[in-house]
């Protein structure tokens, strides 16, 4: 599924977005943290947001963490259907 994920981080090493992956895992422990690769930079991204005002509001939260650079970018998500939610056809 289309959604939303924050990106925290980019870097034309990987050693150094590992190293900003695991910082980000521990800021938010309940959050997915992926490291993709796009030509020429290794991409720290965090989370799997369905809607563009869920994604907003980790942006802030992040913000309020200490990252200043942060966005949010369009990214296939993975979802985990959560109690409520209605079935699609």
């Amino acid at each position: 599924m289309d959604g939303y994920r924050l990106q925290v981080f980019a870097s034309v090493t990987r050693e150094q977005a590992e190293a900003a992956a695991e910082r980000a895992r521990q800021r938010f422990p309940q959050d997915s943290v992926y490291i993709v690769f796009i030509t020429p930079l290794h991409r720290v991204r965090v989370g799997d947001f369905r809607t563009v005002q869920e994604a907003e509001a980790k942006l802030i939260e992040a913000q309020n963490k200490g990252y200043r650079d942060v966005l949010y970018v369009r990214s296939p998500v993975r979802v985990i259907k959560r109690p409520g939610d209605r079935v699609s056809q």
